[in-house]
């Protein structure tokens, strides 16, 4: 296990993009899931003629439910960069390196 942990850490240390690259591609992955439900739900409603209310009302449910807005803050806080170092502050210890294991607030790290 020990191996295989340190592998792992040392395949995430040669990774040259910077991490707010990631995070503009997760917030974007998101974000066209959403749209992409939506456009699924138009269809449907355009090929059967008539909209699917319950599945719309839990949609926009589930949007507004307190998992998804603190997943949607979550995601903003990885667009916070200081030091504009290309590593977003919630991924940097305190030290000023990059680690994707420590994902715990802090004076440096609020938004």
């Amino acid at each position: 296990m020990t191996k295989l942990k340190t592998k792992i850490k040392r395949r995430l240390a040669q990774i040259k993009i910077p991490l707010i690259y990631w995070s503009i591609l997760y917030a974007g992955l998101c974000i066209f899931c959403i749209f992409l439900y939506i456009l699924m739900t138009l269809l449907d409603w355009w090929i059967t003629g008539k909209g699917n209310e319950p599945e719309l009302r839990a949609f926009i449910t589930t949007l507004l439910s307190a998992g998804a807005v603190g997943g949607i803050l979550g995601i903003g806080r990885m667009f916070v960069d200081k030091d504009k170092n290309g590593t977003p502050d919630v991924f940097e210890k305190d030290d000023g390196k990059p680690s994707l294991f420590n994902l715990k607030g802090g004076d440096k790290n609020d938004t």
